[in-house]
């Protein structure tokens, strides 16, 4: 609580990060050419729209996520990091 961030939605986070190796390598890669500012903006935005959101919710974006995340290539992976990079 004191970092600003429910416990149950920093512990699906966490989990679903563990989870999915993919995922975290993912963020890392879009992370790598973000300034500090960027990332903490970034992580505000995705703070403020898991605060909404119920466990089972968090849950359920977690399992959809992952789902997804399996089904990519690396080079659909780069490609979509490079889009989001240009925006």
């Amino acid at each position: 609580k004191d970092m600003g961030m429910d416990p149950d939605t920093m512990l699906v986070s966490m989990k679903m990060m563990k989870d999915n190796p993919q995922m975290m390598a993912t963020a890392q890669k879009l992370m790598s050419d973000m300034t500090p500012e960027q990332m903490l903006e970034q992580s505000k935005a995705a703070q403020e729209k898991m605060s909404s959101m119920t466990k089972e919710e968090l849950e359920q974006a977690a399992e959809m996520a992952k789902s997804q995340m399996e089904n990519l290539t690396p080079d659909i992976v780069d490609e979509a990091i490079n889009s989001l990079k240009e925006t």
